[in-house]
């Protein structure tokens, strides 16, 4: 989904969810009595989220106008604006070195001069701001050179991204992926209490403390090809990553395992097994429509061969009667001029003649 609707929820509104808040938790430990810029903010949600987490002041930033007063009348208050601008041009909007933290979640993908929107952004910032930018794998999701979002001006793999932010922003800084996570933690049963509604939408949350990514030891499937989106967060004095997840119920985990590992339950290698027979079967019925149809299709031919056959027979034989039939009538009317003794005298003349002998 290109730009989250706060007012109306999508299909499979917990993905969704999780999708855009897991780029703001990357942010939100830098923020704490910071002046952030968030720019492409859509709604304003993100900000919110930046706000909630601390910070001191928090500036949106998005080039639609309709976006922008949505987000105002959503989250504008104390401490959070909204305003309407090209990220390209920023620097026009507000004074060198001005902000703490700059957060610019997939934006440079629609940007038509990507290095000149990095150089304002650098502007904008203090000498040792941290600025936090993401960009979707949109070659994950169009894997093919001619496929592309219709929204993004370009694709970008890890390496162009990574070379381009850093020809302009430096080299002091962490890189690292966005992609989907699996595991286990505790939520509160009372949602309606416990988690926290962001306003004029659908979405609830709660923040988590002491959340761990871990690894058992297993060789790590994900890279920057197979990822979701790549994150470059320059001048942060520690490597920090972020998740937003949500729960779900063992019976749904039990799929995904399953799903995962390829392995299937008792109950469901009994159903795979009658499906397997059941398809055998049907597979044997086929085999014999398909020799049947065959068969009827050579009989068929045959038919037709026999009917082309009796066809001409009817017509030769048609033809015959019609040619016998005038000799025939031809009989009756030079027979009906000759008077009846003279005829019974041909008669008995042509009986004599057939008995005599050669």
């Amino acid at each position: 989904m290109e730009r989250l609707d706060i007012n109306s929820a999508p299909e499979r509104a917990n993905i969704e969810a999780s999708i855009h808040f897991a780029r703001y938790s990357v942010a939100t430990p830098f923020v704490k009595n910071k002046r952030v810029l968030d720019i492409a903010c859509g709604e304003g949600y993100g900000s919110y989220l930046l706000k909630q987490a601390g910070a001191e002041e928090v500036v949106g930033v998005d080039v639609f106008v309709d976006a922008v007063n949505r987000a105002t009348r959503s989250f504008g208050g104390p401490g959070i604006e909204f305003t309407a601008a090209d990220a390209t041009t920023i620097e026009d909007r507000f004074p060198s070195e001005y902000f703490d933290v700059i957060v610019s979640c997939e934006t440079i993908e629609h940007i038509e001069d990507p290095a000149a929107y990095l150089q304002s952004l650098k502007r904008v910032a203090k000498k040792d701001a941290i600025i936090i930018i993401s960009c979707p794998n949109d070659y994950w999701y169009f894997p093919e050179e001619h496929q592309r979002n219709p929204y993004h001006l370009r694709k970008y793999r890890f390496e162009e991204f990574q070379q381009l932010a850093s020809s302009v922003l430096g080299d002091n800084v962490n890189w690292s992926i966005g992609t989907a996570v699996f595991g286990f933690g505790s939520t509160s049963l009372d949602i309606e209490r416990d988690y926290e509604t962001v306003p004029d939408s659908w979405m609830k949350f709660n923040s988590v403390q002491g959340a761990y990514l871990v690894n058992g030891g297993e060789k790590p499937e994900f890279n920057t090809e197979n990822c979701s989106y790549y994150f470059g967060i320059w001048n942060a004095p520690e490597i920090t990553n972020g998740a937003a997840v949500f729960p779900i119920s063992m019976d749904a985990y039990a799929r995904m395992v399953q799903a995962m590992d390829g392995t299937l339950l008792v109950d469901e290698r009994l159903k795979v097994t009658t499906l397997q027979m059941g398809t055998d079967t049907l597979k044997a019925d086929l085999r014999k429509t398909r020799l049947n149809y065959q068969a009827t299709l050579t009989e068929n031919e045959l038919v037709k061969e026999r009917l082309h056959a009796l066809q001409a027979e009817v017509a030769r034989v048609s033809a015959e009667r019609d040619q016998m039939r005038v000799g025939y009538y031809r009989y009756l009317r030079l027979g009906g001029l000759v008077p009846r003794p003279a005829r019974a005298l041909i008669k008995k003349v042509f009986r004599i003649v057939r008995r005599s002998p050669n």
